[in-house]
């Protein structure tokens, strides 16, 4: 569900979590890559319910929200 910003209310963060994770893509490789990834859950007021999202921040700058 997309919810429109200006309909949300009494948002908060409710945790912020970094890790990186190393990938081993094919065998050969020394290192594999490494990607760091920021997350930020929060939730918030929308029509008189309570959601919850997660807000996900790749190392290449691109976003993405998840319900889980």
């Amino acid at each position: 569900n997309i919810y429109p910003p200006d309909k949300l209310e009494n948002i908060r963060p409710i945790y912020f979590e970094r890790w990186q994770q190393d990938f081993n893509i094919t065998s050969g490789q020394p290192l594999g890559q490494k990607r760091l990834f920021v997350t930020i859950g929060f939730q918030a007021t929308f029509e008189g319910k309570n959601v919850k999202r997660y807000l996900e921040v790749y190392d290449s700058g691109d976003c993405k929200i998840r319900e889980k």
